[in-house]
């Protein structure tokens, strides 16, 4: 799905001034951690998407709209980090490679995790092992 143009022209003056002084940036995959509501949040497209809560500390983010034969899972949400990294032996600081973190947490949580998670899922785990996304906690503490 490509993202909407709006045209400026009819648009009032200030937006347009703010708009051309703060040009959006284009759209980058990222994956972040909230330390304020304490969850990691992956997105790796730019679309609408709806959340679908999977187990008490997973979400899965799917497109609204996808294209054909395009992978409809954009992203998730981990909830609870601190507690789970607290039960993974995992330090709440550097940078952690995702799929590092869901390896860990499929030896944690077994076969709820890989039933709900990791088997339904598999088209987007295969692409975060092929972006090699991680998260960098010192961004978050910064924030």
């Amino acid at each position: 799905m490509s993202a909407t143009v709006v045209p400026m022209n009819g648009q009032p003056s200030w937006m347009v001034d703010l708009l051309a002084a703060f040009p959006p940036s284009p759209f980058k995959q990222r994956a972040y951690y909230d330390k304020h509501l304490d969850c990691i949040r992956v997105v790796i497209r730019e679309c609408s998407f709806c959340e679908h809560r999977l187990t008490a500390i997973m979400t899965v983010l799917e497109d609204n709209y996808p294209e054909p034969d395009q992978q409809p899972f954009v992203g998730f949400v981990i909830k609870g980090v601190e507690h789970l990294f607290e039960s993974l032996k995992l330090p709440l600081e550097g940078v952690l490679p995702f799929i590092e973190l869901f390896d860990r947490m499929a030896e944690l949580h077994g076969e709820e995790l890989t039933a709900t998670v990791l088997e339904p899922y598999q088209g987007l785990l295969n692409i975060l092992k092929e972006i090699e996304l991680k998260v960098d906690f010192a961004e978050a503490i910064a924030a």
